[in-house]
């Protein structure tokens, strides 16, 4: 078990890792952690969720990972190349106004990206 006040340093991604972790605010940020792969639902149910950096490795976002995070605004993903995303239910019930922070250099990579095109108005520069 860990608490969402440690910093974690590994990451394994089996799914529902974070879900229902429903009054934590955050931050959490997973860039230094290991990982490349995030579990079905991950991050879902985190209603009070307000930002989530993803692991510098992570190689695909699947379905409903951030399901239900409500007042989720910020999502970072630090890769330069964009994971393969899954779009079914991933973004569902976040706030209209969410962005996805990327690097720089990588914002018209992500936005051309398959199935990244098709929310290419909340991606941004980091």
């Amino acid at each position: 078990y860990f608490s969402l006040n440690d910093k974690i340093t590994t990451f394994s991604g089996g799914g529902y890792t974070f879900s229902q972790a429903n009054s934590y605010q955050g931050p959490i940020d997973l860039s230094s952690a290991g990982g490349t792969t995030l579990g079905t639902q991950e991050f879902s149910m985190m209603y009070s969720i307000r930002k989530i950096t993803l692991p510098a490795g992570i190689a695909n976002i699947p379905e409903a990972t951030f399901r239900y995070c409500y007042a989720l605004k910020e999502i970072v993903i630090p890769n330069n190349t964009p994971p393969s995303l899954v779009l079914t239910n991933t973004f569902q019930d976040l706030p209209s106004d969410y962005v996805i922070k990327v690097p720089s250099g990588s914002v018209a990579t992500y936005k051309a990206a398959t199935n990244w095109d098709s929310i290419a108005s909340h991606i941004v520069a980091i």
